[in-house]
């Protein structure tokens, strides 16, 4: 995919209008609040003016539509800050409303920062029945927020259907015997596992009752179709009138039959700030690779044994060659790895704008690799799948060729998780929806999870970066800006903190 957007800001800014993803999403495992846990990072706090009061101790303002953006100042002319996505809330910082510039009947000021407009878009009840209809499609605190499945082609109801309303829709929305050839690259992880119902059906669409607004303006059973090859981020899988439903994140009732669920990648980096590991690591890219030992003569020979593909070794830094071929020697003393064989994340210097306590990452188009550092020292290295157009040539469209920018960036925004599309306007054609732990660094280009592939290292992508779940979770949670609690996206400099650097390579 090429673009990546949210509703309305990012219209300006790229090419394509986000996806109409209404609410955060909570499958059965979620426990606790809504969204990642955030960490310091070393980028220091921003402590809100006066006195911090306790969570909650002033209420909370929620949304009730598609965004509620969250100002600088009581003003709806100053910068955006991030924003609230719809049925969730932020706690109040200081009680009552403040008077301020645009349609507004006041300000709420938010934790830890910022103001929301008191409008049509938002509400301090939270007895709401956007609120309270949100609470089924909750985000979990994990690698992966919401549960995924790829479409074969079908309805999104706005209630749960009779059986023979259902019937008669189905008529248009037969099984295909394959996937569409563009569609084969999504299915990677996708299963063909019966989705299971673990969940009990949702209170507000017991009765017949439909979801409420703003997750729809029609009143119509069909709300629109997913089509085949598009990705629907769900919560919860349940049965009713005989069949099994699953509850997607914009509150909207698919049939499971017609939906292929996406197993998790086991797939994860190394944090060499936490395991003791040093650079150079050498990563098997794209298949297993044989260990090798010295003979006797001195030559390199097969032991038997293999790395796994996607594994990874670390190395001295010696490095042989015999007969035209460079081998690596790797830190167990006992083995050594063909250079052709592997793909090694080296140490780099740090940029001389790149501050001695900054946050950068570092991102290589032909190796497939990723390493972030804090000032001189390395943190964590990876794989990742770049654009597949490959390196991008001088002068080149990277949006047109598919290829991820060459270039020095800072993480601009941050969202929890935003939909893909190449479509204008509410998508028709293609989606995915939710795709978690976005980082916009050069809009629409982002490094992302990617949990419908387990590539990790080839070009795969159209032109962001991606990671796998793993990673880009905790890639995420250390980046600067930090994400407060309650906000769905963030923007990166003024008060929010400076965003990490990303320096993308050939």
């Amino acid at each position: 995919m090429t673009r990546l957007s949210l509703r309305t800001f990012f219209a300006t800014l790229v090419l394509g209008v986000a996806l109409p993803s209404l609410a955060e999403a909570e499958p059965t495992s979620a426990l606790g609040t809504p969204g990642p846990r955030v960490l310091s990072g070393g980028r220091g706090t921003f402590s809100p003016p006066g006195a911090k009061a306790p969570r909650d101790q002033h209420g909370r303002v929620a949304s009730v539509r598609y965004i509620t953006w969250i100002y600088e100042r009581p003003d709806l002319r100053s910068r955006r800050l991030g924003y609230v996505r719809a049925g969730t809330s932020i706690a109040i910082r200081e009680p009552g409303r403040v008077k301020g510039w645009g349609n507004c009947n006041g300000f709420y000021s938010t934790q830890p920062r910022g103001y929301v407009c008191n409008d049509d878009t938002t509400t301090t009840d939270m007895g709401h029945p956007v609120v309270r209809a949100s609470k089924h499609v909750r985000p979990a605190d994990s690698v992966r927020p919401y549960r995924y499945a790829l479409s074969l082609g079908a309805p999104m109801y706005n209630r749960v259907p009779t059986t023979a309303a259902h019937a008669r829709v189905m008529k248009r929305h037969r099984l295909p015997k394959q996937l569409v050839a563009w569609a084969k690259k999504y299915e990677g992880l996708a299963t063909n596992e019966k989705v299971k119902p673990t969940d009990e059906p949702p209170d507000f669409l017991r009765g017949g009752r439909s979801v409420p607004t703003p997750f729809t303006d029609t009143p119509a059973l069909v709300r629109k179709s997913i089509p085949q090859g598009s990705v629907l981020a769900y919560t919860k899988a349940f049965e009713m009138n005989g069949q099994v439903w699953l509850l997607s994140s914009d509150l909207t009732v698919v049939p499971a039959s017609h939906m292929r669920p996406f197993r998790a990648s086991r797939f994860e980096g190394v944090w060499l700030s936490e395991t003791g590991a040093k650079l150079p690591i050498a990563w098997m890219r794209e298949s297993d690779r044989p260990k090798l030992v010295r003979s006797s003569s001195g030559a390199f020979e097969k032991s038997g044994e293999s790395w796994p593909r996607l594994a990874w070794v670390a190395l001295t830094g010696k490095k042989e060659t015999r007969a035209g071929r460079t081998y690596l020697e790797t830190r167990d003393g006992a083995h050594w790895i063909a250079r052709s064989d592997a793909t090694v994340s080296k140490r780099r210097a740090r940029p001389k704008y790149v501050g001695p306590k900054d946050q950068w990452i570092v991102v290589s188009v032909s190796r497939g690799t990723l390493t972030a550092y804090q000032g001189d020292r390395p943190e964590f290295a990876t794989l990742m799948s770049p654009g597949s157009g490959g390196v991008q040539p001088k002068g080149g469209d990277p949006v047109k060729l598919s290829t991820t920018p060459l270039g020095s960036y800072r993480v601009n925004w941050k969202d929890r998780a935003a939909g893909m599309s190449p479509d204008k306007g509410d998508p028709t054609t293609f989606w995915i929806s939710d795709v978690p732990w976005t980082m916009y660094f050069q809009a629409p280009f982002a490094i992302h999870a990617a949990f419908w592939h387990e590539e990790f290292g080839q070009p795969k992508s159209g032109g962001c970066i991606n990671l796998s779940p793993r990673d880009a979770r905790k890639l995420f949670d250390w980046a600067g800006p930090d994400i407060p609690e309650g906000w769905q996206g963030v923007a990166g400099g003024g008060s929010n903190g400076s965003g990490t650097h990303v320096i993308v390579t050939p």
